[in-house]
């Protein structure tokens, strides 16, 4: 069964380089400035998620409609994937978002039964 946890790394991001003209070193000095660790990266992403995420939320409630989709698909590592989708009615225009994806307990058998 392959390994389908995600591959991620915990190496740092680097900062804009230093070797710009006088008006840029300005601009430069501000990013270093910048909080990049990866746990301060990890927790502004997850907040813009949230955030969305009751966006959407939001705005399926306030539709008269909606409706889901469920697909199951398989990654090049061969491990099944869960992908939900919604569409809704919002004002006169019909929106489809992304929900979320998470990975199934069981792998796709490529091997067709005889």
């Amino acid at each position: 069964m392959p390994d389908c946890s995600s591959n991620r790394t915990d190496e740092e991001p680097s900062h804009p380089s230093s070797d710009v003209g006088a008006g840029g070193k300005q601009q430069s000095n501000k990013f270093r400035q910048i909080s990049l660790s990866n746990d301060t990266v990890k927790s502004r992403i997850s907040d813009m998620s949230n955030d969305i995420l009751l966006q959407v939320v939001s705005a399926v409630k306030s539709s008269p409609v909606y409706s889901l989709q469920l697909d199951e698909s398989t990654d090049v590592a061969s491990c099944s994937q869960l992908l939900v989708y919604i569409r809704y009615l919002d004002g006169e225009a019909m929106k489809d978002e992304y929900l979320f994806s998470e990975p199934l307990a069981t792998t796709t058998n490529t091997t067709a039964n005889t």
